[in-house]
């Protein structure tokens, strides 16, 4: 506490207010002991050294209840990948790099031992990897190369009686359009469309891959007739 605590008002420039001024300040900057400090008014303050060590306290009840939260799920810490190379002996494994947390995909067989440590390696490993916090789904959502996630993930149910549940995907796959094959309306003779359907199916090697129609993006133009 302030050595001479007058208790004068602030803005007071008397001289023992002045030095419990400064004393407070180098305890407030330098103190490596107290976490908290009387200024001159006899209130209790934060020292630098106490609000660092409030944010360690937190950083640490955080992890430590992220930490629970696993046991209870049943997950188990493998190690740091940059601890490593690791090898992964169960699917409720997982590793942290970068600040994130990854297990094994479904695609990649248990056994799996990581290339490396660093970034480099990384950049390969991860193929392997999922998160295992809320980018988990976003990063489903956005993929592209496996059947059971991207729109498949959508639900889809029509507001009528009778209706059925439907996945996005299978909804996609009503109508197909030229520019899933990468095609665009310009490249097309709306009085040769049919000719122009045959060539982008038969380029795929995939006649009409199942639909029932063909789309032009951007155009009134459908195509009906099977090839």
């Amino acid at each position: 506490m302030s050595k001479y605590n007058t208790g004068n008002s602030l803005g007071s420039t008397a001289a023992k207010d002045l030095y419990d001024n400064a004393q407070n300040f180098d305890h407030l900057s330098v103190d490596q002991v107290n976490e908290n400090w009387n200024d001159r008014l006899s209130k209790s303050r934060k020292t630098w050294f106490g609000m660092e060590q409030d944010h360690a306290r937190q950083l640490i009840s955080q992890e430590n209840r992220f930490q629970d939260f696993l046991l209870d799920s049943g997950y188990e810490f493998l190690g740091l990948y940059v601890n490593g190379p690791l090898t992964f002996t169960a699917r409720n494994q997982f590793t942290l790099f970068d600040n994130q947390y990854y297990r094994l995909n479904k695609n990649t067989a248990v056994g799996f031992k990581t290339t490396g440590i660093d970034a480099a390696s990384f950049t390969n490993d991860v193929t392997h990897f999922v998160l295992m916090d809320g980018d988990t789904i976003r990063q489903d959502l956005a993929s592209t190369t496996l059947d059971d996630m991207g729109d498949a993930m959508v639900g889809v149910l029509q507001p009528f009686t009778g209706a059925v549940a439907r996945t996005q995907h299978d909804k996609n796959q009503d109508l197909t359009s030229f520019a899933d094959y990468g095609g665009s309306r310009s490249a097309f003779d709306p009085y040769t469309i049919d000719d122009a359907a045959r060539a982008t199916a038969a380029a795929q090697k995939t006649p009409y891959a199942g639909m029932n129609q063909f789309v032009v993006p951007h155009a009134g133009l459908k195509v009906w007739k099977f090839l």
